[in-house]
């Protein structure tokens, strides 16, 4: 006869399948394994609405890898939405899935964390038009991705997923509406996302002029002036840029 705190390590062991348990008979056995299967549908339902393309891709191997995650992984938060981000996490951690499948999963996941995401700092929305002088910052709401594989073209028939030759650059963001919207980015459109990220103090001119002189751009400054001025202006009526 175990005393409880025994008993619970045994039943977790059994239901988290690291050992076959300790069971005084079959029957109990069988009860056992009605509640082993109802965590592992429990863990597989959330995840698998979390990573739906991910989980078709993998299909028999995703079954093996939520088995092994719930076996092996002591979930740190007790909620069940921040699970998906722990599992984000352990899917980095191995190295017998395909090598697309961590960016496909942290792709996936995003959407996720931008549903449920707070935006604590609120911002009156921009209502004239943003000019080239204007110091701007992005919301809490938005999300600057770089990924190696092309994971927003990514579906469950995909048939074969090739890493790029260069860099893919997303920009997504949850607008007032509460929809999420992805955008494909440049590199000189993203390094300037980038910085107005983290910006209190220059202004849009001054950065673009930064990475101009970095990049060493040959072209008509009036031309990206323009072009980054749009972008900014149609990120803004989502309600996702705000003036400082």
């Amino acid at each position: 006869m175990f005393d409880l705190a025994t008993t619970q390590r045994l039943v977790s062991a059994y239901i988290r399948g690291q050992t076959e348990g300790d069971c005084e008979s079959l029957d109990s056995l069988q009860r056992m394994s009605v509640y082993r299967d109802l965590v592992y549908d429990s863990f597989e339902a959330l995840l698998k609405r979390c990573f739906p393309v991910l989980q078709l891709l993998l299909a028999e191997q995703w079954y093996n890898l939520v088995k092994k995650f719930i076996c092996n992984h002591s979930p740190v938060t007790p909620y069940f939405n921040r699970l998906p981000a722990e599992f984000l996490n352990f899917i980095d951690q191995q190295d017998d899935l395909p090598a697309y499948s961590y960016e496909l999963a942290h792709y996936e996941w995003v959407e996720l964390d931008l549903e449920i995401a707070v935006n604590e700092r609120i911002q009156p929305l921009i209502t004239s038009a943003i000019q080239l002088n204007d110091v701007v910052k992005l919301s809490e709401l938005t999300r600057l991705l770089q990924y190696h594989y092309p994971v927003h073209e990514v579906s469950g028939e995909t048939e074969s997923i090739n890493r790029l030759k260069q860099p893919l650059y997303l920009f997504r963001f949850r607008d007032a509406n509460y929809k999420i919207i992805t955008t494909i980015l440049n590199p000189v459109t993203a390094r300037l996302l980038y910085d107005i990220k983290d910006n209190s103090t220059d202004t849009i001119k001054n950065q673009l002029d930064a990475i101009m002189l970095e990049i060493d751009y040959q072209h008509d400054a009036a031309i990206l002036y323009r072009a980054a001025i749009t972008m900014l202006n149609d990120f803004a009526s989502s309600g996702v840029i705000y003036r400082l």
